[in-house]
């Protein structure tokens, strides 16, 4: 593509005005209703002003994929820079150019057949605890419950299974990596981090702690007989055969990886998990179909990795929901590195680009009925078809920064699923649904159920 200089003589795109104290505030407490209002007074693309910079959002499959794909190269992912050391080298999500296509390699031998059968089989033994912890007669907290597995499935799948880790520590590092982040927007940071504050001292504790597991699990890695196929064995492994072409040559890059995928991947499984739980107990109709082919492929035994092929309806129900309430509403945004023009508009350099999925994945140009929750418009769709940004499907972004754990996700959803519907009923206590966070991705607050026997 041509880098020759864009015109400023282009019209910037529609968009309110200044505003930059209220679209930070209406950003902080409610990120998807700000997104919502703005593409319903100004359309398709909206360059609007926050406190630092100006913000693009776009809400078409086709300006999607000039951001995430055509354009890729000149749109980098933005984020801040850690305060706490948390994270101190670019790891996966963060890189751009040559060194995210290295990485991306280095990950997508690391999700090849053989370890992902590995994967299975830690999912399902996580499996077996939350379905221990949701027992009938009880009622809980599903996100509580799901965050506790999401996490116990992500420390295993990052960190190995020995020793088994307390899922408790992958929520205090979540909830660190969203206090460096909140962080990066206080005035003063450089202070406020120095002063002897509670957050302060949960966040190094926190780091402290993780580090403690993860640099013995980058020894035990080191040793050409262990053959573990965890995320950081991997990398170690990948590291000293030569392919990783200067990657991961120190332990403190090793660690930077691992803690960039903890990071970046527990919020969307959780969330597709809350969502499911809440739309298949609002469908009884859904509720129904589901336990009948779960009724019909598992009958009373526990679901194995070799089911996933015999529930079509299931995988329905997955894709269905990745559609009607994306874990990531709002893709991560995108600094634009020079001036750029989308969709005929000038996007200034400097100027931070994101992609509204659940509004794109609610046209009703792209789907029959898009406010309507129909797993059924998936069934005889092959894996693959209908997922490209001009279909406006895209729960996993797009490549070449596609989701690299979607496999993974998906069986996580799937085991976790057919389990706890083969002999329970999830009775939400409320009709409201579960409370999105505002930073894009994931859910918030509690989702109770009371369980019961089906």
């Amino acid at each position: 593509m041509s880098t020759r200089p864009v015109s400023t003589d282009l019209p910037l795109p529609p968009g309110p005005r200044g505003r930059r104290l209220r679209n930070a505030t209406k950003r902080a407490r409610d990120f998807q209703g700000l997104l919502e209002e703005l593409h319903r007074d100004y359309g398709d693309i909206v360059l609007f002003e926050m406190p630092t910079s100006p913000w693009c959002a776009v809400f078409t499959g086709d300006l999607a994929r000039e951001v995430l794909t055509t354009q890729e190269q000149w749109f980098r992912p933005f984020y801040p820079p850690s305060n706490y050391d948390l994270l101190t080298h670019y790891f996966l999500q963060t890189s751009h150019g040559d060194d995210h296509r290295r990485r991306r390699e280095i990950m997508l031998a690391g999700y090849a057949e053989e370890r992902m059968r590995a994967c299975a089989n830690l999912i399902l033994d996580n499996v077996d605890e939350l379905i221990g912890r949701c027992s009938p007669n009880r009622e809980v907290d599903m996100i509580d419950e799901l965050e506790r597995f999401s996490w116990r499935c992500m420390l295993d799948l990052v960190l190995g299974r020995e020793p088994k880790l307390d899922p408790e520590l992958g929520r205090n590092v979540l909830s660190a990596m969203k206090q460096d982040l909140l962080l990066g927007i206080v005035p003063f940071k450089e202070v406020v981090i120095k002063l002897p504050l509670p957050f302060n001292r949960r966040v190094r504790d926190t780091l402290k702690a993780l580090d403690e597991v993860t640099y013995p699990a980058i020894e035990r890695a080191k040793d050409p007989a262990h053959d573990g196929h965890d995320l950081i064995s991997h990398l170690v492994r990948t590291a000293a055969d030569g392919s990783a072409h200067g990657l991961y040559e120190t332990d403190l890059e090793v660690r930077d990886e691992a803690y960039g995928h903890l990071c970046a991947a527990i919020d969307a499984p959780v969330g597709a998990l809350t969502w499911g739980i809440h739309l298949v107990a609002r469908h009884p109709d859904v509720r129904g179909r589901l336990e009948h082919e779960l009724d019909d492929v598992l009958g009373n035994r526990p679901i194995e990795a070799r089911d996933l092929r015999r529930l079509p309806y299931l995988r329905a129900i997955f894709r269905e929901i990745l559609r009607f309430e994306p874990p990531a509403y709002a893709m991560p945004a995108r600094e634009a590195l020079e001036d750029r023009v989308l969709g005929g508009y000038l996007i200034p350099k400097g100027t931070m680009t994101i992609v509204g999925a659940h509004v794109i994945q609610r046209r009703p140009e792209h789907w029959e009925d898009a406010d309507e929750f129909r797993p059924e418009r998936w069934l005889g769709v092959e894996a693959g078809d209908g997922m490209r940004p001009e279909d406006g499907y895209m729960p996993f972004g797009v490549e070449p920064r596609g989701c690299r754990g979607a496999g993974f996700a998906a069986m996580m959803f799937a085991f976790a699923l057919a389990s706890l519907f083969r002999d329970r009923r999830l009775e939400p206590l409320s009709r409201r649904p579960p409370s999105r966070t505002n930073i894009g991705i994931g859910v918030r607050g509690a989702y109770k159920v009371r369980i019961e026997t089906r």
